[in-house]
């Protein structure tokens, strides 16, 4: 499993994924993302990509239920994360349709990430 949960507290969802991205990591997330929303009410998340290696092939990667029931829930995403990542992470995410607000930034940028989440 390339997902970890770090901690979620009243402001921040903050979690981890290293490794191939599966159908599993993604549902474990939206389970996580959905209990901190029924404890937090409105949720940012951090999401830190260490050793990521993409998304593993055959999953259903198009099912925007999650999307379409929880959006209004989220305010803001900050993905960490290598260079290369950028591009495929922000259409992954569907970023320009999203009610939440997403910016990436780069590995050495998580304190400025940690910050524009909660300011």
């Amino acid at each position: 499993m390339a997902f970890e949960w770090i901690d979620d507290d009243a402001e921040v969802v903050r979690m981890g994924l290293t490794g191939l991205f599966s159908g599993e990591d993604l549902a474990a997330i939206q389970r996580g993302v959905v209990k901190a929303i029924a404890q937090h009410g409105r949720v940012r998340g951090l999401i830190i990509l260490e050793n990521f290696e993409g998304w593993s092939a055959g999953e259903n990667w198009g099912d925007l239920t999650f999307q379409e029931q929880h959006d209004a829930d989220i305010e803001r995403i900050a993905f960490v994360g290598d260079e290369q990542w950028r591009d495929e992470m922000l259409a992954f995410m569907t970023a320009p349709f999203r009610a939440a607000e997403i910016r990436y930034f780069a590995p050495h940028e998580l304190d400025r990430a940690n910050a524009w989440l909660v300011g």
